[in-house]
C-alpha cells in the first residue's frame, strides 16, 4: 500500500517496523484517479442511521455518497481503458462497513450500478468478511453517526484501513 495509508498502521501496530517497497514509493504506483480520490481521505457524511429488518444498521446518505465516488471512478476508470488501447488492468473498488445491512444496501445499488467488468470491479463486505483482501480503492463506510462501538478494537480500524492498496476513505 501507499506510504499515506501504512504510515498510521505502521505507528500504531507495527513500531515502526514497517518498510514501504520502492514500487509504492515510484510515480509508477500513482493511478488515474488521485485526482477523484486522493491516496487517504476522510469525508464527513451527516446521514442517518436507521435499523434494516434483522436489527442491524445502515445509513442511505452513506450508500448515496460511496455510489458517488465509485461512479466517478467508473468514468476515470472507462477513460484509462480506451487511452490504454489495449492492457488494462480493471480498478477493483472495495466497500466495507461494520453491519450486514448497509453491506445488503452498498450491494443492492453496485449490483444495479452496472459498471463495465473491463474497467472496474466493484465489492462490498463487511469488515470481517474482507480480512485477508485487498482491492486498488477501498472504501470504508461506518454507519454511525455517533459512537461507533465496533472500532473500539483497533485492530478493526487496522483491517479497515489496511485493505487499500492505493486508495482508503472513510466517512469521518
Amino acid at each position: 500500500m501507499r506510504p499515506e495509508i501504512s504510515a498510521w498502521p505502521n505507528e500504531t501496530f507495527y513500531e515502526g517496523r514497517l518498510i514501504d517497497g520502492e514500487n509504492v514509493t515510484s510515480s509508477v504506483y500513482d493511478r488515474f484517479f488521485h485526482d477523484t480520490v486522493p491516496p487517504i481521505s476522510f469525508v464527513d457524511v451527516p446521514g442517518t442511521e436507521t435499523k434494516g429488518v434483522d436489527g442491524s444498521l445502515h445509513n442511505g446518505m452513506e450508500v448515496d455518497v460511496a455510489m458517488g465516488i465509485v461512479n466517478a471512478v467508473c468514468k476515470q476508470a472507462q477513460a484509462a481503458k480506451r487511452a490504454a488501447g489495449g492492457a488494462f488492468a480493471p480498478t477493483k473498488v472495495g466497500i466495507i462497513t461494520p453491519y450486514v445491512e448497509q453491506r445488503h444496501e452498498l450491494t443492492q445499488r453496485a449490483e444495479r450500478g452496472r459498471f463495465d467488468p473491463t474497467a472496474m470491479e466493484v465489492v462490498c463486505r463487511t469488515v470481517d468478511g474482507f480480512q485477508g483482501q485487498e482491492c486498488d480503492i477501498i472504501i470504508f463506510s461506518a454507519v454511525r453517526t455517533q459512537g461507533m462501538g465496533f472500532l473500539k478494537d483497533d485492530r478493526r480500524l487496522n483491517v479497515a484501513i489496511t485493505r487499500a492498496k492505493v486508495c482508503t476513505g472513510t466517512r469521518g
